[in-house]
């Protein structure tokens, strides 16, 4: 809070210090934000995202030991994101199945999609419960 300064209190106009501190979410709009951190506002966003942005250059993933398995809708095609795997290729030692799911949306989770994924998963989970 008082190193980083991403932080902001909330309210301060009012006095209530000490209070709750908060990152501003940048996605809220900047009128709204201003209304509830101040004039500092600006300044927080922008350090968030440096920060965002350091941490995403700094990250090296590493290999996981096992299998994984990627569900994805299939109204989406692979060339969507360029590529099949979204960026998970290679990050699993014994490699990455891909799950294509027929859905009315483009996400997963919305009924009845989330069903399908449900089976799907636990077809996954026994197989692996089973396996040596």
């Amino acid at each position: 809070v008082h190193v980083a300064k991403v932080a902001l209190p909330l309210y301060p106009q009012f006095g209530t210090e000490p209070n709750g501190y908060y990152i501003p979410p940048r996605w809220v709009p900047r009128s709204y934000l201003y209304q509830m951190f101040g004039p500092g506002v600006d300044a927080a966003i922008e350090r968030v995202a440096k920060a965002h942005t350091a941490a995403r250059q700094r990250y090296r993933p590493s290999v996981y030991p096992g299998r994984i398995v990627l569900f994805r809708s299939a109204n989406l095609p692979a060339r969507h994101f360029g590529d099949p795997c979204y960026g998970w290729d290679g990050l699993a030692k014994d490699g990455i199945e891909v799950e294509e799911i027929v859905s009315s949306t483009p996400t997963l989770v919305d009924e009845p999609t989330i069903q399908s994924v449900a089976a799907r998963l636990g077809a996954h989970l026994a197989a692996a419960r089973t396996s040596p």
